[in-house]
């Protein structure tokens, strides 16, 4: 049996820590990137019966040390955009389109009825399923997955 000289062992075994090491430090970063961007709770009230407008909820927070702006959703073959509800002078609310949405550092947006929301239209031809997956674009060049439930 040959045996394996300990140089050869040395530089392979330097080698194997290195790789390692390098893998370690760029999962890392990935898990870290995406835990610093949280999306809790992410739901779809289906449309009423004759209607083809859904709205969707959720919570966005986020935990770098530096603002985002959310500036797209997108879900296959719907058309989706970004609304707050505001009331006006006579205390009507009323819904207004926003291009984006930016985030603080250290803080949180919530989509939530009577304020931020996602309007959703073509949600009609998914009415057989009970989730739905899209796509946020964060600082238009970051995209996260979100799986609405729909409801």
């Amino acid at each position: 049996m040959k045996q394996i000289s300990e140089e050869f062992f040395k530089v392979h075994y330097c080698t194997y820590l290195l790789f390692l090491i390098i893998s370690l430090v760029s999962c890392s970063s990935e898990t870290n990137k995406n835990t610093d961007v949280i999306i809790d709770g992410p739901y779809i009230n289906l449309p009423l019966k004759g209607q083809k407008v859904a709205v969707g909820y959720f919570k966005l927070s986020n935990h770098l040390n530096n603002t985002i702006v959310l500036s797209d959703v997108f879900c296959s073959d719907l058309e989706v955009s970004l609304h707050t509800s505001l009331f006006n002078e006579d205390g009507i609310m009323t819904m207004k389109p926003l291009q984006k949405i930016e985030i603080e550092s250290g803080s949180s947006v919530v989509f939530e009825p009577g304020s931020n929301h996602l309007m959703i239209a073509g949600l009609d031809t998914l009415m057989n399923t009970d989730k739905l997956e899209c796509t946020i674009v964060i600082d238009e060049t970051w995209n996260l997955p979100i799986t609405f439930e729909l409801k």
